[in-house]
């Protein structure tokens, strides 16, 4: 690779580094091989919406049973994303503060929305 400057004319050349180390005995090259660092095995993602929605589910399902219950539970089971979940909370908040205080209505949606990420400003 050649960079050229914008204020020097001059140029110069960048090496990208070597994976394998040539001119190596093949009892060296054995030893390379086997003490390399093995690749990083990264875990699993957490499933958030997966999570939220059982939360969501048991939280409803304590309720008594309505029409208009049954709909945002189907609609819970229905949504696709983080963002749909999040869209629907003030209904869910409504919905749980019909039957109880709003104080801990609100207390139930922030325990059932911790796994939302938050975009800090």
């Amino acid at each position: 690779m050649v960079l050229k400057s914008r204020k020097h004319t001059e140029e110069f050349e960048v090496k990208t580094p070597e994976l394998r180390r040539m001119g190596l005995t093949w009892w060296q090259s054995v030893m390379y091989w086997l003490l390399a660092p093995a690749p990083y095995v990264q875990p699993k993602p957490i499933d958030r919406l997966a999570i939220t929605k059982g939360e969501i589910n048991r939280t409803l399902g304590n309720l008594p049973l309505s029409e208009e219950l049954a709909q945002l539970v189907g609609r819970v089971d229905a949504a696709n994303s983080i963002r749909e979940l999040n869209q629907m909370k003030l209904e869910i908040h409504a919905a749980i503060a019909l039957h109880h205080d709003d104080d801990l209505a609100g207390s139930k949606v922030r325990h059932l929305f911790r796994n939302m990420p938050i975009r800090v400003r």
